[in-house]
């Protein structure tokens, strides 16, 4: 065998040894593919069967419930008062930034709280809501759609409490106004009566770098929230019309809901903030106290039942599917979407604080 051929034999052993490698390689990836799927099946059979024993080992009381709720996904946990109590007061929470976006899971906030109110107007067995807000509101139309699903609520004739706890303003009083009575805790925050528009302004920036924009566009106020022109007077007036006619809105239902007249309403709807006190003595809350004290005793008072537990609903989670989530999520999702929302053009019920400036 000559030197060439030689050579020729030994690249083709290497080409041999080389697909060899790339099987066994690909091989072993198929094989951890189908162990990875083998263990998810598993997995997801035994939480199938944890859900049917779990909902197998309860109560005849509480399996009436579960199954008043499974199909839309909810659990309680149980917060206060007689455990065995045929009566429910069911506690729904309004946490955090008040809008129509998705959480990462395939849900939102109105979907969210409409599903439970929906479960506690169908079961028979929930007497009366505790709306838990704790928001410092979001924007017009995510609050306002929620207001309207609490509207269609008390057309069951259940009564609603609203609980404030910790801050409860713009937004988060303005979907409590449905609220035959209003409990907030003593370090509370609420008010901020009113609407907010920003809209950012790179105009002066983009100059000094030399950037300009054609802009070619229907009419004239076609690029009025554009960030990279200047809102000129005309502009500012339509904006200006657009948050009065919210602001009306919004001072509507506080009158009709706090039974306030029009002029008291205005006097205090100016933006600001009102502490607990200041809140009570202009009769936009009606009592001070805690979740499981005050609020609870007063849902009972008004459901006109001397027996009850008090729980709060939540979404009954599937682990795996948060799991994945989680794998799939930029770590730091959450708070970019808390910047997000604040620097989308638009009305919000939101104190200026709260706006990313």
């Amino acid at each position: 065998m000559d030197s060439e051929q030689f050579n020729k034999a030994h690249d083709l052993g290497d080409r041999l040894v080389k697909a060899k490698e790339k099987t066994e390689k690909h091989k072993r990836w198929h094989m951890l593919v189908k162990s990875f799927g083998t263990v998810y099946i598993i997995i997801q059979v035994a939480f199938l069967l944890h859900l049917a024993l779990n909902n197998f080992s309860k109560s005849p009381e509480a399996k009436t419930v579960t199954a008043g709720v499974s199909s839309r996904n909810l659990d309680f946990d149980y917060l206060a008062g007689n455990p065995n109590s045929e009566n429910k007061i069911m506690v729904i929470q309004v946490n955090g930034v008040i809008s129509e976006d998705d959480n990462g899971r395939g849900e939102n906030m109105v979907d969210g709280l409409t599903e439970m109110l929906n479960s506690a107007k169908e079961d028979p067995s929930v007497k009366a809501v505790v709306l838990e807000v704790q928001s410092p509101g979001g924007t017009v139309n995510a609050s306002d759609l929620i207001y309207h699903e609490m509207v269609k609520f008390k057309k069951s004739k259940k009564p609603v409490v609203a609980y404030f706890n910790g801050i409860a303003a713009s937004g988060g009083y303005y979907i409590s106004m449905t609220a035959d009575k209003i409990v907030a805790s003593p370090e509370t925050w609420t008010g901020s009566i009113g609407v907010i528009a920003q809209v950012p302004n790179f105009s002066g920036l983009l100059d000094k770098v030399g950037v300009k924009f054609t802009t070619i566009k229907s009419g004239a106020h076609k690029d009025m929230l554009s960030p990279f022109k200047p809102v000129d007077e005309e502009d500012n007036k339509v904006m200006q019309e657009l948050v009065d006619s919210s602001y009306d809105g919004f001072v509507e239902k506080v009158v009709k809901g706090r039974k306030l007249d029009d002029a008291t309403v205005r006097k205090l709807a100016d933006g600001r903030i009102y502490n607990i006190k200041q809140a009570v003595d202009n009769k936009l809350v009606d009592k001070v106290g805690y979740l499981k004290e005050e609020a609870f005793e007063e849902a009972m008072k008004l459901a006109k039942v001397k027996d009850a537990k008090l729980v709060r609903c939540k979404k009954r989670r599937n682990v795996l599917q948060d799991i994945f989530a989680k794998l799939n999520r930029n770590p730091l999702s959450s708070l970019e979407s808390s910047f997000a929302l604040t620097k989308k053009p638009g009305l919000y019920f939101m104190p200026e604080e709260y706006l990313g400036k």
